[in-house]
């Protein structure tokens, strides 16, 4: 598993399968830092215009987008290849995060099929964990 918070002792972990991808098993966790909703949706949107202006994720490579205090991030921790990053697919996750942990709360999701994760913290917080 690869958390996007270094804070693994404060985060709730579920593990599921959706049909993100092909059934992949996806993993969210909630690293239960408070953010402000309005920076959390533009940072979420101003992600995905750079995934579909940009393209694909290069491998071992992480992008973000930060607005005020809020950091919206996607992670490719596959050292093999290149991991796509849609705005529908961020959406769709970070939506996800957002049901279990709240609004106004951090989070992360984690592909374990496409070794792939996005997350919404805050500007204080490691991200994408081991990818430098």
């Amino acid at each position: 598993m690869k958390p996007a918070s270094s804070s693994l002792i404060s985060s709730i972990h579920l593990v599921f399968l959706l049909g993100i991808g092909t059934n992949a098993a996806v993993q969210i966790g909630c690293t239960k830092n408070k953010i402000n909703t309005t920076e959390q949706d533009a940072a979420v949107r101003d992600l995905g215009n750079i995934c579909e202006t940009k393209g694909p994720i290069t491998q071992s490579m992480k992008i973000s987008w930060t607005a005020g205090k809020v950091r919206a991030y996607a992670c490719n921790y596959s050292m093999a290849s290149p991991n796509p990053c849609t705005t529908a697919e961020i959406e769709a996750a970070l939506c996800q995060v957002r049901a279990l942990c709240g609004d106004g709360m951090s989070g992360w999701w984690y592909d374990s099929d496409w070794l792939k994760g996005y997350g919404i913290e805050a500007l204080h917080v490691d991200w994408c964990a081991s990818i430098d």
